[in-house]
């Protein structure tokens, strides 16, 4: 104090203590520091406690300008010097003070500054809202859905899945976070039916894009510390024990014979087959959505997953004619295609069908794909061999809110009857969805055909009620 006195003698000390008073004398030290009425009140009793104290009185005391110090006492008091005047103006201070106290600073400035950076990241790209995960209510859990693009669902199954399994989740009073891929969704909203949205870059590659996301919501979720981590599509299951080891209870919802599908290259396709493998060892439970895959899993690796089928809610088909007006289309007379344009897909069976339909059948195309309208129209005049054909094709190419938009919905209530064959990737939930509200009935195979594990046909068996 005397040394602060000399400094500016102008400078009046109010009032002093030490700080190593017990828990009962709180009160008693709040008292004097109001009853003393300074302009600014230095307070070092370490941090976090320091900070601590300030938050839970500075509204008791009502005066002042709180500073919580430690090493200003010391420079003040003269017992040690401070940084050069050249190193305080760039900043350097920290590294001045390492080099007089290596021991007990670097493993504090390594671990509290690394944690700084970390957290002010985790805000640039979450925002502040986005660093929490909720507040469930009493005897409810906290639950993050990680893997897929994100919601609302736009794009396929998995996405439909974790809107409908995290909405109702919520509703039962989870607290339910989804992690979403940014560029998917750039109006951001900060939550959708209940469900809390954080958002993530990832690289945009078709073989990279999901596990870098993946990567990136799984170091966040870990220091979240959720309850439980659902966890979308086999290729992140190699990501599952750094869930486990943060406390989490994982699930890994697999997604049929992903590592068949041709658009995958050879690694890929390696990564994909050994990731069955990882989610046997790395998680809580493995979902399954079709009883086949449940069966491989315990043919191939001696483990029982869990049998998940999808669901699809009832409710009143309503198909819009002003839509089909819109389109060239009459309800019942056309055929849609509603899929990638990947090989598993098998787009090539539909032109080659229609080719021998016989009459004015229309085919109208969903086609999620990010190639330019033009050549994407040339690739698929390519399968034709029939002028009819290449006259009428009805080329539409769906943009990313089209899935859920009334015109497709209008599409799928007006179909005629049976679906296209399929291949590996089957029928996405979506389509099961609106189909199940049109016509209120079931998907039952009525011949399934095999060919090195790669095509599967079906049709769709009607029961109205």
């Amino acid at each position: 104090m005397r040394n602060l006195q000399t400094l500016n003698p102008r400078l009046t000390v109010a009032g002093a203590r030490d700080g190593y008073f017990k828990p009962e004398e709180t009160s008693r030290v709040v008292e004097d520091i109001r009853a003393a009425k300074p302009d600014l009140i230095w307070l070092g009793l370490g941090t976090p406690k320091q900070q601590e104290f300030i938050a839970a009185h500075k509204n008791e005391i009502g005066h002042g300008i709180w500073l919580a110090v430690g090493f200003a006492f010391d420079v003040n008091a003269g017992t040690k010097r401070d940084a050069p005047p050249w190193m305080q103006k760039l900043g350097l201070t920290w590294l001045y003070r390492i080099s007089q106290e290596p021991r007990r600073l670097f493993p504090r400035y390594l671990k509290f500054n690394t944690l700084f950076i970390y957290y002010s990241l985790l805000e640039q790209i979450f925002g502040i809202g986005g660093l929490d995960v909720g507040t469930p209510q009493k005897g409810k859990q906290t639950v993050a859905f990680l893997g897929c693009r994100g919601v609302p669902a736009r794009y396929s199954g998995f996405e439909t899945l974790v809107e409908q399994l995290g909405a109702r989740l919520a509703e039962r009073g989870h607290a339910v976070t989804v992690y979403n891929r940014s560029h998917f969704y750039p109006e951001r909203p900060a939550s959708y039916r209940g469900m809390k949205i954080a958002y993530l870059p990832s690289l945009q590659t078709k073989s990279f894009e999901t596990i870098t996301h993946t990567l990136l919501a799984v170091i966040h979720a870990a220091v979240r510390k959720f309850d439980v981590v659902y966890l979308c599509g086999v290729g992140n299951a190699a990501l599952a024990g750094i869930l486990k080891l943060s406390g989490s209870r994982v699930i890994v919802n697999v997604d049929g014979d992903d590592f068949r599908r041709l658009k995958w290259h050879p690694f890929a396709r390696w990564w994909l087959k050994q990731s069955e493998e990882w989610a046997t060892k790395l998680s809580n439970v493995v979902i399954a959505d079709n009883r086949t895959v449940v069966d491989r899993y315990e043919r191939d690796y001696g483990f029982k997953t869990t049998y998940l089928s999808y669901g699809a809610p009832e409710r009143p088909a309503q198909a819009s004619k002003e839509a089909l007006r819109k389109l060239g289309l009459k309800a019942g007379e056309y055929v849609l295609y509603a899929g990638r344009l990947t090989p598993e897909n098998r787009p090539d069976l539909l032109i080659r069908a229609y080719e021998k339909v016989k009459g004015d059948l229309q085919v109208a195309r969903n086609i999620k794909s990010k190639c330019d309208i033009d050549k994407l129209f040339l690739l698929l005049a390519d399968f034709c061999t029939n002028n009819r054909l290449r006259q009428r094709l009805g080329l539409y190419l769906r943009r990313r809110t089209f899935i859920n938009s009334s015109v497709y919905k209008s599409l799928l209530h007006s179909l005629p009857g049976p679906l296209p064959g399929k291949s590996l990737a089957d029928f996405r939930p979506d389509l099961i969805k609106e189909w199940h509200v049109v016509k209120n009935g079931s998907l039952t195979p009525s011949k399934m055909t095999l060919n090195s594990g790669r095509v599967v046909w079906w049709k769709c068996e009607i029961g109205h009620e």
